[in-house]
């Protein structure tokens, strides 16, 4: 099996041979075990002149919900993936990290086995939020709003956005959005932070989940050994690899402090997305689209990295 670490990181638009051998979990305080290349070590190959051959900057977070019939303009992109797999006699198995809100375009254009991981949304948030408070670094954050800030206005995130107070970011790089968006809002407010993350992870899991061929619940995979032979098993039984998940952990961090209401931000927040998507005027919908269902124009999407 030949496995790509998150393919539509922005990283890959502008690596080069010695950034990619950089980047380890040694690098940064990842939290994740020892690992045994490089983050991108499998994109070597498919290096040019500028980055990974065929990538471009915007699938990492300006075409984060992309709906299922409309044209993948990351095709040619992930098929060259596939082919550097095939090629070298393995299966390609791609590690999103990015691709809950375009799930079903991928899975229509290419079929292919989809599986889609869950976990505890409040220890998922504070894995990023941990970041800034113990490093100074908002990047996970910000990657929230700027989905939300990308997201057509036309759609429920954007919408959501609005709600928010978050601006409509339309042209310029990854870096220049999240400059801009640190300076817009430094100090970031763990309330506007959260509100952010629940909403892309509630619009994420609507879309995704729906396209998922197996639904795997992270803290269940680390916390019980009989749920994780059972998920072994099943994706033996669905796609022939043998994986043993008897080492994995999920790190748990603290409950938020009680000034920060989690439940009432949840229940907030999924109200006003109902109340968006039963508003949003059909005749405003694209043909190719259900109603409430986010589309990419000039301005849609976005997404970030693990923790």
């Amino acid at each position: 099996m030949l496995a790509f670490c998150e393919p539509f990181h922005e990283r890959l638009a502008r690596c080069t041979a010695n950034t990619i051998l950089r980047d380890t979990e040694q690098a940064w305080d990842s939290r994740h075990p020892r690992l045994n290349a490089p983050y991108f070590a499998e994109y070597l190959p498919l290096l040019s002149g500028n980055g990974v051959a065929r990538y471009e900057e915007r699938f990492a977070v300006r075409r984060y919900f992309v709906p299922t019939q409309q044209p993948l303009d990351e095709a040619a992109y992930l098929a060259s993936l596939l082919r550097l797999a095939e090629n070298t006699g393995k299966q390609a198995a791609l590690g999103f990290s990015r691709s809950l809100g375009r799930v079903g375009a991928i899975k229509r254009a290419f079929g292919g086995h989809h599986v889609v991981l869950i976990r505890d949304p409040v220890q998922q948030w504070l894995s990023a939020r941990s970041q800034r408070l113990q490093h100074g670094s908002s990047y996970f954050e910000l990657g929230y709003l700027m989905i939300l800030a990308l997201a057509s206005r036309l759609s429920v995130a954007g919408r959501i956005a609005s709600w928010l107070q978050i601006p409509h970011l339309r042209f310029g790089s990854f870096g220049h959005h999240y400059r801009l968006l640190r300076r817009r809002f430094e100090p970031l407010d763990d309330e506007l932070s959260y509100r952010a993350f629940i909403a892309v992870y509630m619009l994420s899991y609507t879309k995704a989940l729906r396209h998922a061929d197996v639904i795997i619940d992270m803290d269940q995979l680390s916390g019980s050994r009989p749920y994780a032979d059972a998920i072994s098993a099943e994706l033996l039984r669905t796609t022939g690899v043998d994986l043993d998940f008897g080492d994995c952990s999920m790190p748990a961090h603290h409950r938020p402090d009680a000034r920060l209401n989690v439940r009432a931000i949840q229940h907030d927040v999924s109200e006003r997305i109902l109340m968006e998507q039963s508003e949003l005027a059909p005749e405003l919908v694209p043909s190719d689209q259900e109603p409430g269902e986010d589309h990419e124009g000039p301005t849609a999407t976005g997404a970030p990295r693990r923790s």
